[in-house]
């Protein structure tokens, strides 16, 4: 059983990923000078969407990273590590595996979203 500290960690550690998900969003759509209803109607989902995504209080389906990573033309982990991150590794090593095994789960789950739910997707040899 996990302790009450644990679940807070994890708890925290939803936060954080949801932060980051939603600060390299708004990033990627400012530096495209996108408004976030332009960005909705590209990607087939609402503005509120990508508002809630932003603001943290969502987080993304995978369909909706999977449509994201597509239009960004950037792999659906650079959603989840800001660029900062990426060079100084300022996580500490449960953070980074809390995250490596949420993008683990993600990636699953998007190959299977893909694999049934997009048409003329490349399939695995």
């Amino acid at each position: 059983m996990e302790s009450a500290a644990s679940i807070l960690f994890l708890m925290d550690g939803k936060e954080y990923i949801k932060r980051l998900v939603g600060s390299n969003l708004k990033y990627l759509r400012e530096e495209r000078q996108l408004s976030q209803d332009d960005l909705a109607a590209m990607i087939d989902v609402t503005g509120r969407t990508i508002m809630n995504i932003e603001n943290a209080g969502t987080f993304p389906k995978p369909e909706t990273i999977y449509r994201l990573s597509r239009f960004f033309d950037i792999s659906p982990a650079e959603l989840f590590l800001s660029e900062e991150e990426r060079k100084h590794s300022g996580l500490d090593s449960i953070m980074k595996s809390h995250i490596k095994k949420e993008i683990e789960r993600l990636h699953k789950a998007l190959d299977e979203f893909v694999d049934k739910e997009i048409p003329g997707s490349p399939e695995e040899n």
